[in-house]
């Protein structure tokens, strides 16, 4: 008789009978692998659908995330592009800015100017008016301090009637009695 080198498997070499295998572990073994093979054979079209939906699911966020990758990406030129044309409206605008005030200040310098000029002539005016008004009271004091004087030579030298008409004579000339 030929003897089965492998001592598990002596149930399969010639001359033995099949009979009830009582080991339960190989009877666990056996009916595993039935039930995966049943499985395997029978809902491998389950699977392979819900793999193929499971892939078609990833693909379709994935071109969802590209789409919107490109959509940032478009949005982020088109921001880019934004800034620099506001940084140029800014440059623009402080252009303009320090222009105006150059132009302000130009204005505000020449109105001082004109201001200033104006103030010196009120001040010469004003000078003016003080130096006539003080020669104009010199005179007056100097001419009431010589008709004081001539009325006191006149007085000391003449008598009284004559006295009396050079003294209407003379302030008759010079306007102090009419």
């Amino acid at each position: 008789m030929v003897q089965c080198i492998w001592p598990d498997f002596e149930w399969l070499s010639p001359g033995s009978s099949w009979g009830i295998n009582s080991d339960p572990f190989e009877t666990n073994l056996l009916n595993l692998g039935v039930v995966i093979g049943i499985l395997a054979y029978f809902g491998s079209g389950l699977i392979n659908s819900l793999l193929i939906e499971r892939k078609q699911a990833i693909e379709a966020s994935l071109q969802d995330a590209d789409n919107r990758y490109a959509e940032a990406t478009a949005r982020l030129e088109q921001a880019k592009g934004g800034l620099e044309a506001a940084k140029k409206q800014a440059k623009n605008i402080r252009i303009q800015g320090m222009l105006a005030m150059d132009k302000h200040e130009s204005a505000m310098f020449w109105a001082g100017q004109g201001a200033f000029k104006e103030i010196e002539a009120w001040r010469e005016a004003s000078l003016r008016l003080g130096l006539s008004r003080a020669k104009s009271r010199v005179q007056l004091r100097v001419s009431r301090s010589a008709l004081k004087r001539a009325q006191e030579a006149i007085r000391s030298q003449l008598h009284k009637e004559a006295q009396e008409a050079v003294i209407t004579n003379n302030a008759e000339r010079i306007g102090l009695l009419k």
